[in-house]
């Protein structure tokens, strides 16, 4: 036999080989520039004391032997408005080494699917407390934020805009306020920010950066804004386009929540005073009776942004507020890929009934390390897609009933494959399992 030569992982003729999924976090500590790196394959120390082996720069190891730090478990978020969100860790650690761990100590989480030996950044925030939990095995409970907080700690007084669009005022903010003093990035060649679908004539800011653009989002159509893992801050319409799609029988603790306590079908809005504004949703107010609430905006005080501010909250407020809520497992990339989000599909298949079709909007996705097997668990919360999408389900509904006999002679064995060849379009199907 010739052997033809020793190639390196990957480069092989037989493809890429699968390895198991595998979670590590970084903890950069950036004041001294010295990092912790845990994963759930340490072992978790089980003496009161150790021997601490050396600082080394970010990037390099620390721990020798087996007085390694392991994660115990680790949890996070990401959000339609936010971005990364709040995070939980759960780790043993060498007692002192703790001090390491402290404010201005940036968490990575990082992911390798089942192929490639590379690890891919899901989620990055920075350190908000830490909890030591005493017993046979010294264990600590580290809370984190996502990046997008730091918009909490800017603040913009008495600054006034007018005759610009929310794209605009949302970029000069991000540029001219919160770049210097934050970890937030904001690369202009990546279109990060794209709003133009409203003119506010007037408007001034007197708070946090947080508030101001969030106030923008408003305005805009409820946008989605947020920082992702990679720092850059992101600010774009809310898009229906459909970005993944599931079959309803393939999930796990799937429920779905019709809301009536929330309805708000009338508001009076105080801005700028003595400003204010009134506005109200007849056909809601007929069908649940008046109901009201008052909204604070200190920055409007003109009637047409303040009708337009009102209006997307009777957008969001003025019917029930439907949810649907489900788990899946052995998750092993990532599910949001881009901003905006996008909205899921859900398709059940009764028995002699053909097919029922819905669709939400995606709002929140948490992952989970623990009990995922060989890959995450993933919960999704979603909301009921308002009423002004209605051509998207009639046009999906069309295309899904082009399937329908096939499904039933196949009995769903192999649809999804034969979906994504005829309907790539469509967006990602999955059949979970």
């Amino acid at each position: 036999m010739i052997y033809y030569g020793d190639k390196k992982f990957n480069q092989g003729v037989y493809g890429i080989e699968s390895q198991p999924f595998d979670v590590r976090v970084i903890l950069h500590n950036k004041a001294n520039n010295t990092a912790i790196m845990l994963n759930s394959k340490g072992y978790a120390h089980d003496r009161t004391e150790t021997t601490f082996y050396g600082t080394r720069k970010f990037g390099q190891g620390i721990y020798g032997g087996k007085e390694r730090p392991k994660l115990l478990d680790v949890s996070w978020a990401y959000e339609r408005v936010g971005g990364c969100g709040n995070a939980s860790l759960n780790i043993s650690l060498p007692y002192g080494d703790i001090d390491m761990i402290e404010d201005n100590t940036e968490v990575r989480i990082e992911c390798r699917g089942r192929y490639g030996n590379k690890f891919e950044t899901w989620y990055r925030g920075e350190i908000v407390s830490r909890e030591r939990v005493l017993g046979i095995i010294d264990t600590y409970t580290i809370t984190v934020q996502g990046t997008v907080m730091q918009l909490e700690r800017v603040r913009i007084d008495n600054v006034t805009y007018a005759n610009a669009n929310t794209g605009v005022i949302v970029a000069d903010i991000i540029d001219n306020y919160v770049l210097a003093s934050t970890d937030i990035k904001r690369t202009v060649g990546i279109g990060g920010v794209q709003a133009n679908e409203f003119a506010v004539d007037t408007i001034t800011f007197n708070g946090t950066a947080m508030a101001a653009i969030r106030s923008l989002a408003e305005l805009t159509g409820n946008a989605e804004f947020g920082v992702g893992t990679d720092r850059e801050f992101y600010f774009k319409v809310r898009s229906n386009a459909v970005s993944m799609a599931y079959f309803i029988d393939g999930l796990q603790d799937i429920s779905e929540m019709t809301d009536f306590s929330q309805i708000v079908n009338k508001f009076k809005l105080f801005g700028t005073a003595p400003f204010t504004r009134s506005k109200g949703d007849t056909n809601s107010q007929e069908l649940y009776g008046q109901r009201n609430d008052i909204l604070e905006q200190s920055a409007i005080n003109t009637n047409d942004v303040a009708d337009r501010y009102i209006d997307g909250y009777l957008t969001e407020l003025k019917d029930p507020a439907k949810s649907i809520n489900f788990t899946i497992g052995n998750v092993r990339e990532r599910i949001e890929k881009s901003h905006p989000f996008g909205s899921i599909v859900f398709v059940n298949l009764p028995a002699e009934t053909g097919y029922v079709l819905t669709q939400y909007q995606i709002e929140r996705i948490e992952y989970n390390m623990s009990g995922g097997g060989d890959g995450l668990i993933a919960n999704i919360t979603g909301g009921k897609i308002k009423e002004d999408i209605t051509d998207v389900l009639a046009y999906l509904d069309y295309r899904l009933n082009q399937l329908v006999d096939v499904w039933r002679r196949q009995k769903l064995n192999g649809v999804v494959s034969n979906f994504k060849e005829k309907f790539p379009q469509q967006g990602k199907w999955r059949r979970c399992v």
